[in-house]
C-alpha cells in the first residue's frame, strides 16, 4: 500500500471515530452494567429455610404431555 492510501484509511477512522458519540455510549454501558438502586436481589440458596411454609419444587403437580384428538400423547 502506498502512503496515500494509509493517510486516507486514517483519515476515515478519524472520522468514525468522531462521528461517534461516546457519551452515549458510555451512558448506556453504564446502564446495563450497573444494578438500578430499586431492583430487589434474589435470595441467596444460604436463605432458604427448609420450615419456611411455601411451595417447593416436589410439592408442584406433574406436567403431563397435552392429548391430541385421537387421544394419542403427543
Amino acid at each position: 500500500m502506498t502512503l496515500t492510501w494509509l493517510l486516507l484509511i486514517a483519515a476515515v477512522a478519524l472520522l468514525v471515530i468522531g462521528a461517534l458519540r461516546w457519551d452515549l455510549l458510555v451512558a448506556r454501558w453504564r446502564e446495563l452494567a450497573t444494578p438500578r438502586p430499586g431492583t430487589p436481589q434474589a435470595p441467596s440458596a444460604v436463605d432458604h429455610r427448609a420450615d419456611h411454609a411455601g411451595l417447593h419444587p416436589h410439592a408442584a403437580p406433574v406436567h403431563k404431555p397435552a392429548l391430541r384428538r385421537s387421544g394419542r400423547r403427543h
